[in-house]
């Protein structure tokens, strides 16, 4: 919400598209709110993974295009108040995930992908904080997405339907893929100090197949118990 002295319902309200200094909604805002959602947790934190900015190049819901060096600073700021709060935990940062070519409301992917390039001067092991992990979200969705014959040149020229349906939010399937995706980044560190190192040989020899499988296998389970639900609503009514 505002950080302001606006009611709850109108800081509920504009605060998601509000623009500008106090309203979270912008990398500008979340700088302000920050420190409160911190203050809230009020324990020790052993990673932190973030995102910012689809928010960001949207210059109609919220008002404003945040230049690339206005980005860069805010997502060091926002990183270093990581630091602050919590010294020993590891930052995992998100690259933000693709628009689709069919999305006309003002976002366009060029933004993505130069948002992105300039995350990755600042984080990673090319970056200035090489501490930081990178979770190449952006580049698991397009690969995912290219195992679809029908979806090989998403987000170039075409959707991607089965893992984003609705402009740049995703279907329940690609839902799913982030979650498990992003649970795979945290995993190895939770709990675990900040030079704990990289992941066990084990999991890292998995990586993106690793991922992609137990993505599969949870759907299909999904599938089964639904279809197991649907037989056994059936068989009520039928009755």
């Amino acid at each position: 919400g505002h950080t302001g002295g606006l009611s709850s319902i109108a800081g509920v309200i504009l605060g998601r598209f509000g623009s500008g200094d106090g309203w979270c909604g912008t990398s500008h805002g979340v700088l302000q709110c920050v420190d409160g959602y911190l203050n809230q947790l009020n324990a020790n934190l052993s990673v932190i993974h973030f995102n910012w900015g689809l928010h960001d190049i949207d210059p109609h819901i919220y008002r404003t295009h945040i230049s690339h060096s206005q980005y860069y600073k805010n997502m060091e700021k926002l990183y270093l108040t990581f630091k602050r709060a919590a010294p020993a935990a590891t930052v995992v940062f998100q690259t933000t995930t693709p628009v689709p070519p069919s999305y006309t409301r003002g976002r366009d992917n060029k933004d993505v992908i130069a948002i992105n390039d300039v995350a990755k001067t600042l984080f990673g092991p090319t970056g200035k904080y090489t501490d930081v992990v990178v979770n190449d979200l952006y580049q698991h969705i397009v690969d995912v997405c290219h195992n679809d014959p029908e979806s090989t040149c998403y987000p170039e020229t075409c959707d991607c339907p089965h893992v984003q349906d609705d402009g740049v939010h995703f279907s329940p399937a690609g839902q799913r893929l982030n979650a498990v995706d992003v649970a795979w980044w945290i995993a190895p560190f939770a709990g675990a100090p900040a030079d704990a190192g990289e992941r066990a040989p084990e999991i890292e020899k998995h990586n993106g197949e690793y991922r992609l499988e137990h993505w599969k296998v949870a759907l299909v389970a999904q599938a089964f118990l639904l279809s197991a639900l649907g037989r056994v609503a059936t068989c009520v009514v039928y009755g």
